[in-house]
């Protein structure tokens, strides 16, 4: 059946990287590598990110599609009806007949969004290439390198800006306002999770800047005279060249805002850190070390930097260093009957070095038919595991105050190897590395508090939630908050060097906890916490408001951490 023609809708915006973005393909391909300890080492197998015909980063129409889907269906249920009018839904079951299953397509496109510049735009404009990095997983055992977990893989630099264009046949107005409710949730901060783009968003990048640029629709006669042009050119640059086609882009907004009011956030916790190192703090970027030459002085080790050049803690460090903590801590209450080795697992099942220590849950797996592994224990519910994304989202650390001179932020020390039997330094054993001195960074810890409400529900089902009781979360926030107590007193090291000297810090909590809708945490500690989650501001001193936070939440937090200790947890439950 042919439908008329009614309208044709086109949103422009652009999206500014906060931090880096991992959009890769999946493919990757050999390359040489900056930083090679040996010839062995010189050539690896690089990850690839998207690229247009020019060779610059692209976001994918699909990716986009994809997470703003993902989180309007958790925050607005009672719109499913429109969600699915606007990207359409997977085969279901047909009610006309029930041995057949249909699909249908959504009313937007989402366009490949390209590295432009778009008018009105206040933010700096790069064409940047995509830039390599290198990561190694750390043993948690030994607390060095893996053997052969050393990854290199592009990513998009900070600061990089994608225009961004999505089109719509016969839209209404409010499916236009739930399209600008979406890409807001880009912007989301103090009231909401943001959606990240692309991997790695659980620590720090995919963070991105929205901004509307213009909503514009095209009617019958608007199409008329577009093809009454003696010229023929593309729908899009006459509707954005007809001045009858723009649209009240504040009264969308308004109507987007009035959404987003009513909207089912999800619960979660925010704390914001200051580290404070005490001494040389170096995390290392190997694709910035220059190949060795004959007589040359550059430093073999390189730090990582932001978009500033300033010193950067990536988030991926941060939450590999606290969760090595929290296994150990887990170990050391539980005791090494956590421990599994390699040779007790007859059927291959242990995916990753997690699952080695703890297991794999899928004997556990009754209540949620879906495939994969699940959480057992506080560690992997805080941290996630393989096929399952943990409570703790972490962002990278920065420097708050931008230095005049960011290169005198940073000094040089050289190393050499001592040989064990003459005493004397080793030949060939002499290397130097660039630090940042006693920086002081500062980043975010968000815990998520409350269920993920799963985007394709099985049939017969209006949703789905992944498998969560208030129970299984409050072992993992009584083991989060003894983690919080080792960072702050210092027994927690990031980056190169901890058998050096390097990467000692303290931890302090910056102002009191950000938390969003209150019944999510007083579902955990029911009767325990009051319906307004605030400490006293007022003229409090410090040691006062460390006081009244004591009083508030003192008793939640020894019950969390009753709960971790007695083992109450979703591997554990009887």
């Amino acid at each position: 059946m042919t439908v008329p023609f009614k309208d044709r809708w086109l949103i422009r915006g652009a999206l500014t990287l906060n931090s880096a973005l991992q959009l890769r393909t999946g493919f990757s391909e050999p390359r040489k590598v900056k930083g090679a300890r040996d010839a062995a080492d010189e050539t690896a197998e690089v990850a690839l990110v998207h690229r247009d015909c020019d060779g610059l980063p692209v976001i994918l129409g699909s990716s986009l599609k994809g997470v703003l889907r993902s989180w309007l269906i958790e925050r607005l249920p009672n719109e499913k009806a429109s969600i699915e009018s606007i990207f359409g839904h997977e085969p279901r079951q047909w009610k006309q007949d029930p041995t057949k299953q249909a699909g249908r397509g959504g009313k937007a496109e989402f366009l490949d969004a390209f590295i432009a510049e778009l008018p009105g735009f206040d933010g700096p404009f790069s064409a940047v290439p995509p830039l390599l990095v290198g990561r190694t997983a750390i043993n948690r055992e030994t607390r060095t390198a893996a053997v052969e977990r050393l990854f290199q893989g592009e990513q998009v630099p900070a600061t990089t800006a994608f225009q961004v264009e999505v089109a719509g046949d016969s839209l209404t107005p409010h499916e236009v306002a739930l399209l600008l409710a979406a890409f807001d949730g880009f912007n989301a901060g103090g009231g909401d999770v943001p959606i990240a783009l692309g991997g790695g968003g659980s620590h720090g990048p995919g963070r991105t800047k929205w901004r509307l640029h213009s909503v514009r629709r095209m009617d019958v006669g608007a199409v008329y005279r577009w093809l009454s042009q003696p010229k023929p050119r593309p729908w899009r640059e006459a509707i954005v060249d007809d001045p009858a086609t723009a649209c009240d882009r504040g009264a969308l907004t308004a109507r987007a805002n009035r959404l987003l009011a009513g909207a089912d956030r999800p619960g979660w916790l925010a704390l914001d850190l200051r580290l404070a190192f005490s001494g040389p703090f170096l995390v290392n970027h190997p694709a910035w070390v220059k190949h060795k030459t004959s007589g040359s002085q550059h430093p073999d080790f390189e730090p990582m930097r932001d978009q500033n050049g300033r010193p950067l803690l990536p988030g991926s460090s941060v939450k590999g260093a606290l969760r090595a903590q929290a296994e150990r801590i887990y170990r050391t209450v539980h005791g090494e009957d956590a421990l599994a080795s390699p040779e007790e697992s007859r059927d291959g099942t242990p995916r990753n070095a997690v699952e080695w220590l703890f297991g794999v849950g899928g004997e556990h797996r009754q209540h949620d038919p879906s495939p994969g592994p699940s959480p057992r224990n506080a560690v992997e519910w805080l941290f996630g595991v393989g096929g399952w994304r943990g409570m703790l989202t972490v962002s990278d650390f920065t420097e708050h105050e931008l230095p005049k001179e960011p290169e005198k932020t940073f000094a040089e020390q050289e190393f050499v190897a001592i040989d064990r039997f003459t005493g004397g330094a080793a030949d060939g054993a002499k290397f130097k590395a660039r630090m940042a001195e006693a920086p002081v960074l500062t980043g975010c810890l968000l815990l998520r508090v409350s269920p993920r409400r799963i985007s394709d529900p099985l049939p017969g089902e209006d949703h789905r939630e992944e498998p969560w009781t208030p129970q299984f979360a409050k072992p993992a926030l009584g083991l989060m908050a003894l983690v919080l107590r080792d960072l702050v007193e210092g027994d927690v090291t990031f980056g190169f060097g901890a058998a050096k000297g390097f990467g000692a810090c303290t931890a302090v909590i910056v102002g009191p906890p950000v938390i969003g809708p209150a019944a999510a945490l007083q579902a955990i500690f029911p009767g325990m916490l009051p319906h307004r989650l605030e400490l006293p501001g007022g003229n409090l001193d410090h040691d006062q408001k460390k006081q009244a936070a004591k009083a508030l939440y003192g008793n939640a937090i020894a019950e969390a951490l009753a709960a971790f200790r007695a083992g109450k947890e979703p591997g554990n439950a009887g």
